[in-house]
């Protein structure tokens, strides 16, 4: 049982009959206060020892962003770095600016639009690569051509004869056939209108019959900013039929 003290009237001694400081620390047993003692925020930062908390101490989530020290704003466009700063995501050497993923064919004897990557702004400065996925039908001794067109200007025109071994793509006589083609435009700066290149393979049976480099010079590439880069083909005949699909326009980094 407790110890109780009374005063000299006999009276029960209460905190009030206390004098100011009567209660020292030595008078104070070992783990008589706990929390279920301390006034809510009794105990500010001054009355916490170094490193006193830890992570043991801190709930799940307690630190949220707004509690970090990092400089820079956080944002669904930034991340942080080591050096504890909110910073954008650098971007990498190739960055796709479009695409156009639907099949389109055609029959025509004359060179025609196929398959059109719009809505794009290239500066002149800029290197791009084009690709697409092509292919013709089998008709006896005919062939389909696909080109290329920047904006408004040819650069490399589809043609049908097959002797044209500088053609952006050109398929097999006789055959069912299909391929691809990329496309390299450097820097469409003056004196360098026409450095163009491309990569182009022909397959049938998954036996590549032509790969090759070179490509016929053309109009010199425009140097105002692109906006269209645009697939062409032509047929031999209307008997035989071209189509494209898949075409991605991409830009390298220029530092």
């Amino acid at each position: 049982m407790p110890w109780q003290v009374y005063n000299s009237a006999g009276q029960l001694l209460q905190a009030t009959d206390l004098p100011d400081n009567a209660v020292t620390n030595a008078k104070v047993a070992n783990n008589a206060i706990d929390s279920a003692e301390l006034v809510a925020g009794s105990v500010d930062n001054a009355h916490l020892a170094d490193d006193a908390v830890n992570s043991d101490e801190l709930a799940a989530g307690a630190v949220d962003l707004a509690h970090l020290s990092a400089t820079g704003t956080a944002s669904s466009s930034t991340f942080l770095r080591g050096d504890n700063a909110w910073a954008a995501a650098g971007g990498g050497a190739v960055a796709h600016e479009g695409s156009q993923t639907t099949d389109a064919g055609t029959t025509s004897t004359s060179a025609v639009d196929l398959l059109t990557v719009s809505s794009l702004s290239i500066a002149a400065t800029t290197h791009i690569w084009a690709a697409a996925s092509v292919r013709q039908t089998a008709n006896t001794n005919r062939v389909v051509g696909f080109g290329m067109k920047l904006n408004t200007t040819v650069i490399s025109e589809a043609e049908s004869s097959y002797n044209q071994s500088d053609l952006l793509w050109v398929g097999e006589q006789s055959v069912a056939i299909s391929g691809a083609f990329l496309m390299h435009m450097g820097s469409r700066v003056a004196n360098f209108l026409d450095g163009k290149t491309r990569m182009s393979s022909r397959a049938k049976s998954s036996v590549i019959l032509d790969l090759g480099m070179s490509l016929r010079a053309e109009n010199n590439m425009p140097t105002a900013t692109i906006t269209d880069v645009v697939t062409r083909a032509v047929c031999t005949a209307t008997a035989i039929a071209g189509a494209a699909d898949e075409m991605h326009v991409y830009t390298l980094a220029v530092s």
